[in-house]
Order: structure tokens, then C-alpha cells, then sequence
């Protein structure tokens, strides 16, 4: 493991910035409009002019633009350049970006009643509480905080596969689903593209699972409908996922429940002898399962199908 900030950190000139984002579209990447996570931020300089070279950020997805309507910290990064592209936008060139492995969600900030050392908040909520540009100052106390609750004890990179992460994590932002094999030693691997795609479904499910409601995070896992080695199309699309426990995960995987087109949940114990997991799967019987707020998550209806008809439901 390395301190990967520990240059800028022990830097007094060092300043800290949340950089909100919100919808991605597909962009030119040599094109001069809009922003492109971990490659480059935008800004207008007349609204908003305290970032310098050498900074560093973290992202917040707004909640008009989240998968669950609800804001969270997903990566942090360096601004290693600012380059003007026009009378007053400016794009902040990004480098030593890091993806969280979790994202730290509002509710993470309420439950532990996050305390902010430069800002002052009025409520339990965070109504008006950041920066209506988009961007605000933090002190490197709040920056190193916020950054401990995914990191859990330091700001460390501790893969080598980080940019890989961020590719995986663009492509899905701008609809590009597909994801190719890979082979370590010889052997097929899913690589970091897993990590990020459950993260986007557990997001999306707000981190509980859709059929029996536990929300304990390391119990959770992103399920694919489709499975993985079925269609490379469909690896990486967060409406073939559900949010689901490990023991239910597994059942789905097995085929022991399904869902229908109504997003009720299907049973064959007939897969089974094991009384004590019929009488948990029986208890789901007929159960509606928790959707998504935001409908551009929902489980496709041809991906339920195919998984229904895999298994014989």
C-alpha cells in the first residue's frame, strides 16, 4: 500500500474542494464541453475561482442525479492543471483519481452524525447545505474524514488496477455496458469490473437488499439477471442487477427463486431438501420486491425473462 497524497497533504498550499456531478451524457473526449470523471472537471471561473494546480477533490453525485435519489462521495482526485476553454469555463485536468470501493452515502453521514469541521450544519438533513456552483472548500480535516469512511484508515491506492476502475466506471456512467473476459495465470478473471457494477446496484437499491431488506453493506451483493459468462453486453448494465443478501444471491444464482414481470418473487423449493432454507424461501413466496426510486434502474423485463426462462419458471 501507498500514502498516494502524502505529497499534497504535508503541503500547507494544499486547498480541498467537493465537486459535485450530475448526469453523464456521451461526450467527445476531445471535445470542449462538459466533464469526464477522473479526467477532467469544469467550472466558471466568474462564479467560482479558488481551485488551483495541485489541489484535491471529492466527487459528490447530486440527488437529482444519483441512482437512488440520494447524494453520496464516490472518488477523490488531484487537479494537476487548469486550462482555459473559453471567456470563463475552465477545464480542471485530473489526475491520481481513486474510486471508492463503497460510496459514502447521506444516510452513512447521518447514522454516524458526521461532524464538519468547515462547515456549519443546521439540520439532521443536509437541506441548502452545500454550494448551489457546485463546489465547495473543505478543510483537509473534513477531506481526510470523508475519505477514512471509504478507505477505512488511511488515503491509500491499493491496487494497481485503478485506472481500469475508472474506465469500467465511465463506460456504465455513459451507457456502455460491455465488458470483456480477462485472464490472470491463465484463468478467467471478472476483474474490477464486478466491484464496480455491484457498487452501482447496491447504490441503486440504497444499499438494501430488494427482497428481504437487510441493509448490512458486507452483506450485500449487485446480482446479476443475466449471468456474468451469459452475454458480455449486459456485464456491466445496472438494470440487470438486484440488490441482494448472500444467501438469496446464491438461491437466485441456483434458480430456487426468480422474479416475475410483476417484480414478485418466484419459489421452487422443489430444488431443494433442505427444510430450514424452503421455510426462509417459502416465507418470500409472492413477496413484491423493492425497486429502485429512480426507474432508469428498474430490472429490464427481457432480463427477468431470460433468467425466469433459464430456470424454468
Amino acid at each position: 500500500m501507498i500514502n498516494l497524497f502524502s505529497e499534497e497533504l504535508n503541503n500547507p498550499n494544499t486547498k480541498y474542494f467537493i465537486f459535485d456531478t450530475g448526469k453523464h451524457e456521451n461526450i467527445d473526449a476531445q471535445s470542449n464541453v462538459g466533464d469526464i470523471d477522473f479526467e477532467r472537471y469544469t467550472w466558471n471561473r466568474k462564479r467560482f475561482n479558488k481551485v488551483d494546480n495541485g489541489d484535491l477533490f471529492i466527487y459528490r453525485k447530486i440527488s437529482n442525479a444519483s441512482e437512488n435519489k440520494i447524494f453520496y462521495f464516490y472518488g477523490v482526485g488531484k487537479i494537476s492543471d487548469i486550462k482555459d476553454i473559453s471567456e470563463t469555463l475552465v477545464h480542471g485536468l485530473i489526475t491520481k483519481g481513486i474510486l471508492f470501493d463503497d460510496h459514502i452515502t447521506r444516510d452513512d453521514l447521518i447514522e454516524i452524525d458526521f461532524l464538519w469541521d468547515s462547515k456549519t450544519k443546521k439540520s439532521k438533513g443536509y437541506e441548502r447545505f452545500f454550494n448551489n456552483y457546485g463546489m465547495d472548500q473543505i478543510s483537509k480535516k473534513d477531506f481526510v474524514a470523508l475519505c477514512a469512511l471509504s478507505f477505512k484508515d488511511e488515503i491509500i491506492a491499493v491496487a494497481d488496477n485503478s485506472d481500469e476502475r475508472i474506465q469500467i466506471h465511465n463506460n456504465i456512467e455513459e451507457g456502455q455496458y460491455r465488458v470483456e473476459d480477462q485472464f490472470t495465470s491463465g484463468s478467467k478473471t471478472r476483474g474490477p469490473a464486478q466491484s464496480v457494477f455491484s457498487n452501482k446496484v447496491r447504490s441503486a437499491y440504497n444499499w438494501e437488499c430488494c427482497i428481504s431488506g437487510i441493509n448490512t453493506k458486507s452483506l450485500l451483493v449487485g446480482a446479476h439477471i443475466i449471468p456474468w459468462a451469459d452475454n458480455k453486453d449486459t456485464r456491466g448494465d445496472p438494470r440487470n442487477g438486484l440488490c441482494l443478501n448472500m444467501i438469496l444471491h446464491k438461491c437466485f444464482d441456483d434458480g430456487l427463486m426468480s422474479i416475475s414481470e410483476n417484480y414478485t418473487v418466484l419459489v421452487d423449493i422443489s430444488k431443494t431438501t433442505d427444510s430450514v432454507l424452503c421455510e426462509l424461501l417459502d416465507n418470500y413466496s409472492n413477496k413484491k420486491i423493492s425497486l429502485p426510486k429512480n426507474k432508469n434502474y428498474h430490472p429490464l423485463s427481457e432480463y427477468l425473462r431470460y433468467h425466469r426462462d433459464k430456470h424454468g419458471f
